[in-house]
């Protein structure tokens, strides 16, 4: 990670997002990749903000005995000074006689109103190469609003607790990101017929068709070149994505030498 946010949002070089999202539990501090296209990444972005928009905040946070933070179906208790906490966490201290059974000022309380769903929206249980990114969303207050999420790989389901702000600030990285992928579209490769982008380093004939520096090869050796009009000119990348080290490191020397 380069900041000290939960997450982080990276352009791929397929012109995709990896979305970055960092568990900050002290028992289990690790990062997750969640790679996928742009219109996937632009529906999750959505789709999170409308859950957001309606979601069930309370003013729960985190137990004050073990640390963590809530969920929807943990069973609670009200203790001194009305705190909640987790009633698990209240028994295993009261059998150890670090807390007494009078200290519980209300058994089963019940912050969160009857009949909730588990979660405010989820695609876990759905299928497909189409939903190569599942995820599910639980709002419990500003605090606390819980991401769950796993891919097509693997059916295990992998947990990040961020606040109302940090998704707010994801939403609109997400958005961003892909802003900056839509501002980078130059043209399509008249060979490949794939996108060209602003980091490619790319050919310009005479009649203004581009074609990919790695495709420029092959467009020379086919018919395609027959109706093409020369000289060529070469258009260097720009380094839009923070990606031109990978073109660094794996140059190879242009063998063609058309400007």
């Amino acid at each position: 990670m380069k900041t000290g946010k939960p997450f982080e949002v990276v352009v791929t070089t397929e012109r995709g997002l990896n979305i970055i999202l960092v568990s900050r539990r002290e028992t289990s501090i690790r990062s997750y990749s969640h790679f996928m296209g742009a219109d996937e990444a632009a529906q999750f972005a959505d789709t999170l903000e409308a859950v957001l928009a309606n979601g069930t905040y309370t003013d729960l946070e985190c137990c004050p005995f073990c640390g963590q933070p809530f969920t929807r179906k943990d069973r609670l208790c009200l203790v001194a000074n009305d705190q909640a906490a987790h009633m698990k966490c209240f028994q295993k201290l009261a059998r150890q006689g670090l807390a007494s059974y009078e200290d519980c000022i209300r058994y089963d309380y019940e912050p969160l109103p009857k009949g909730l769903p588990v979660f405010d929206y989820s695609s876990l249980d759905e299928t497909g190469q189409k939903r190569r990114f599942r995820y599910a969303v639980q709002t419990v207050s500003k605090a606390v609003v819980h991401l769950y999420t796993t891919d097509f790989i693997s059916a295990h389901k992998r947990h990040i607790c961020l606040s109302y702000n940090e998704c707010i600030e994801l939403i609109h990285s997400i958005r961003e990101k892909l802003d900056c992928i839509r501002r980078a579209i130059v043209g399509t490769c008249s060979f490949c017929r794939r996108t060209i982008y602003l980091d490619q380093t790319r050919y310009e004939l005479a009649d203004g068709r581009l074609v990919h520096r790695i495709c420029m090869e092959r467009f020379i050796q086919s018919e395609d070149s027959t109706a093409a009009a020369f000289p060529v000119k070469k258009i260097e990348l720009t380094d839009v994505f923070d990606h031109a080290w990978l073109f660094r490191k794996h140059h190879d020397p242009n063998p063609f030498s058309f400007e």
